[in-house]
C-alpha cells in the first residue's frame, strides 16, 4: 500500500506541509517510486500544487485516531477526573468531560462489536468506510485498521488491545450505569481472557479505584 513494499509497518503514506496541515493529512495515498524526483500516485493529488511537502509513512499515517491509544489516554484523564488534591481538584470537572467524550468515542467508533475487538485505526482515509466482517482469511478487513473474525491471529491481536484499555470499558459503565452497559463491559473482558465478574452499580460521579466483585475461585 505504500512505496513498492509489502511491509506492513509502512503500508500508509500521507503528504503534508506540516503537522498542522490537516487538509492534506486527511488524504492517504499508495504510490510507485519512479525515481528520486518522481512518484506515481494511486489517485489524483488533492492538495495545492507546491514543493514544500513532506511524506510520512507508517502502519498508520495522516489524520486519524488509534482507539487503544485513546483508551490509554482515558486512564490518565480518569485519574485527573477523580483528583481531590488541592493542586489538581480544579481540573476534575474538565477532565471528567474529556474522559467521558473519549470513552464514548471508543464505545461508538473505536470498538468493533462484530468481532468484539478494538480497532487499530479509525478516521484515517485508508480505514474508512468501516467494512463489515466476513469469512475472508486476511488479517485485516481494512489494511492496518480493522480485524477479521475468521482469522484467529487477527482476533487475538484485537482482543489483546481490549485488555490494554479495559479501564475505558469500565469507565464507560461508571459514567453510563445500566444493566446493558454492565453486560457489555463484562462481555468484552471475558472475551479478552479476563475473569468473569460483575461491576457494582455506582453513581455517575467518577470513583477510583473501582472495586469489582469476582466470583469465588475453585
Amino acid at each position: 500500500m505504500a512505496v513498492n513494499t509489502q511491509n506492513g509497518a509502512v503500508n500508509m503514506i500521507s503528504f503534508a506541509a506540516a503537522n498542522a496541515d490537516t487538509s492534506d493529512l486527511l488524504s492517504n495515498y499508495a504510490c510507485i517510486w519512479n525515481n528520486p524526483g518522481s512518484l506515481t500516485l494511486d489517485h489524483p493529488w488533492r492538495g495545492i500544487t507546491g514543493s514544500n511537502y513532506y511524506g510520512w509513512i507508517g502502519n498508520l499515517a495522516g489524520f486519524g485516531q488509534q482507539p487503544f491509544y485513546e483508551g490509554i489516554n482515558a486512564y490518565r484523564m480518569g485519574q485527573l477526573a477523580a483528583a481531590t488534591a488541592p493542586a489538581l481538584a480544579s481540573l476534575a470537572a474538565t477532565y471528567q468531560t474529556y474522559n467521558n467524550n473519549a470513552i464514548a468515542w471508543i464505545r461508538s467508533t473505536g470498538f468493533d462489536m462484530a468481532t468484539l475487538t478494538t480497532n487499530y485505526g479509525r478516521g484515517f482515509e485508508f480505514c474508512e468506510p468501516f467494512m463489515i466482517s466476513s469469512t475472508i482469511q486476511f488479517a485485516y478487513r481494512s489494511p492496518g485498521c480493522t480485524y477479521t473474525a475468521a482469522n484467529p491471529d487477527s482476533m487475538s491481536v484485537g482482543r489483546e488491545q481490549n485488555m490494554e484499555i479495559s479501564n475505558a470499558f469500565a469507565d464507560y459503565y461508571i459514567y453510563n450505569p445500566s444493566s446493558a452497559n454492565n453486560t457489555w463491559a463484562m462481555r468484552l473482558m471475558e472475551r479478552s481472557g479476563g475473569i468473569p465478574h460483575s461491576i457494582p452499580v455506582v453513581s455517575t460521579t467518577m470513583q477510583r479505584p473501582m472495586q469489582r466483585t469476582r466470583p469465588p475461585q475453585t
